[in-house]
């Protein structure tokens, strides 16, 4: 049994598996299925707030320093990205062979930000997940995490350039 002090547990690796990964990056995503179908849902409520909205821009804060060429580039392709997965995964639609590769090349880089924080013993505490959250939507208000001044801060969160 595992305990994911954001998500509460202890969880089983089964029950890791069937939770929703946006759960890890955002503590306030259910992990559990809920009742009300999505497309019960206002169109307007999900136009309003995309889900995908902080997935992309927490993914860029992460990733761009070593996958795009700007912040703003990286958040861009994401957003088109995460729309091809979207697709593939709710209607079947393909993913070309370049998006394919670019999920994957994101996905490597979240994760291995996410291990390099976690080696870090101090980073194993009830609340972690949830304050990197905070860390990383601070970041991305408009915080430039390649001036060097950030560089410290930047590192403790999981961004790195080299």
């Amino acid at each position: 049994m595992w305990a994911i002090p954001s998500l509460g547990g202890p969880f089983s690796p089964a029950q890791l598996l069937a939770t929703k990964p946006s759960a890890f990056l955002n503590p306030d995503v259910p992990t559990t299925p809920r009742s009300t179908p999505p497309s019960a849902l206002s169109i307007s409520s999900r136009k309003s707030n995309p889900p995908r909205t902080p997935v992309c821009t927490r993914t860029a804060v992460v990733t761009y320093l070593r996958l795009a060429s700007s912040f703003k580039d990286a958040e861009k392709e994401l957003r088109k990205l995460y729309d091809a997965r979207s697709a593939f995964v709710h209607s079947g639609a393909s993913v070309t062979p370049s998006q394919a590769e670019r999920l994957i090349a994101y996905a490597r880089e979240i994760l291995r930000a996410m291990l390099v924080l976690h080696f870090k013993p101090e980073n194993r505490t009830p609340g972690f997940i949830s304050q990197w959250v905070k860390d990383l939507d601070f970041v991305a208000t408009g915080l430039k995490p390649a001036e060097p001044s950030m560089a410290p801060f930047s590192r403790g969160i999981g961004i790195f350039k080299s």
